[in-house]
């Protein structure tokens, strides 16, 4: 099911942990692995330790800062060339590209724990390994969005054309409704890839 993975871990000494926002597919053309960012963020009421968990995509592993998270705040994990807004209150600047460069048509990103646990996991594109069916993959320049109810499950993704890295989204309205309305989790997120994928064409 779409976004099954999502919703059981939680990050040592806070709450829930999530991947909110990526940008795989930067508007540089070529090999833009440099450019590429990950937002985390803490959607729990109590500061995330970070230390000892990695992102990992494929067999590739990019190590999170010692540091602490705030409850509500997020986190960009930004490749060297990253483009940015000015003044963004939490960037962690990585040497190097994020594990072994995210795949613009399809990959797969989890956040694992030092002990192995998948705090948080998803796949776009043509890549099936965590939703299946597959998150949309966003075009050159454009982040793929999840939404998160408080407990940490996932309730939709959206592709924005204006990627927002530091800045926790709210759902958007007809994302909120659909969430009134459905059963599940699964019902919302497959509401979602059809409103966004419609959306483009």
């Amino acid at each position: 099911a779409a976004g099954a993975r999502a919703g059981a871990g939680r990050a040592r000494g806070g709450g829930p942990l999530r991947i909110t926002e990526l940008l795989p597919d930067p508007e540089p053309p070529g090999s833009d692995g440099d450019f590429e960012w990950v937002e985390l963020s803490d959607l729990g009421d109590e500061p995330a330790q970070l230390d000892g968990l990695v992102l990992r995509n494929n067999r590739a592993e990019t190590a999170l800062p010692e540091r602490t998270l705030p409850p509500g705040a997020s986190l960009v994990i930004a490749a060297p060339q990253a483009s940015l807004p000015p003044g963004l209150a939490h960037v962690h600047a990585l040497a190097r590209a994020i594990g072994n460069r995210l795949g613009n048509a399809g990959d797969r990103l989890a956040l694992v724990a030092a002990d192995g646990t998948i705090l948080d996991a998803l796949s776009w594109g043509w890549h099936a390994a965590y939703d299946n069916p597959p998150l949309l993959a966003p075009g050159p320049g454009e982040s793929l969005r999840r939404y998160f109810a408080d407990d940490g499950s996932l309730l939709a993704m959206q592709i924005a054309l204006a990627p927002s890295p530091d800045a926790l989204e709210p759902p958007p309205a007809a994302t909120e409704a659909a969430a009134a309305a459905a059963v599940g989790g699964v019902a919302v997120v497959a509401f979602a890839w059809q409103h966004v994928h419609a959306a483009r064409g």
